[in-house]
């Protein structure tokens, strides 16, 4: 593509790009994709017009901002999740909100065990009263246990 390009020029806030005719991909569809990252990168830009043999393509930002979110080929790279996030209750330690929202959701599911007053509710209670000792010691479940069987889990998974 680039041997295609035959100048790029820069007027104050807005860029010219001269190319040889013919393209061979449509020149809207290179014009917006070009603007979309320009814009991205410089940020300071407004304009960029694709010149192709006699005739000039201007896209604008306003342009660029207008077009709906769903055009794939116009989207540039996806975002890369980051290396080692994890789910915020499967971290040792647990942010504040995590805790009393965690505490708030036991409080609530024992409260719900107690009104079931069955087996089910019986767990409910159980596993209400796990959660809310965790969000309160801020501990990890497995510093729970005794040493020995913790090492005994390890070495099954």
């Amino acid at each position: 593509m680039r041997q295609l390009i035959e100048a790029v020029t820069l007027e104050g806030q807005n860029v010219r790009v001269s190319a040889r005719d013919p393209l061979p991909v449509d020149p809207k569809a290179l014009a917006i994709a070009a603007a979309i990252r320009v814009f991205e990168r410089y940020p300071a830009l407004v304009r960029l017009t694709l010149s192709v043999g006699n005739d000039q393509l201007t896209v604008s930002r306003e342009e660029v901002d207008r077009l709906p979110g769903n055009l794939p080929g116009l989207q540039g790279r996806p975002r890369l999740p980051r290396g080692g996030e994890v789910f915020e209750l499967m971290q040792s330690s647990w942010s504040p909100t995590a805790r009393v929202a965690s505490g708030a959701a036991g409080m609530g599911t024992r409260a719900w065990g107690v009104r079931r007053r069955d087996l089910v509710g019986l767990a409910l209670m159980a596993t209400a009263v796990v959660l809310v000792a965790r969000a309160i010691a801020n501990v990890p479940l497995e510093r729970w246990m005794p040493t020995e069987r913790r090492a005994a889990l390890a070495e099954r998974f």
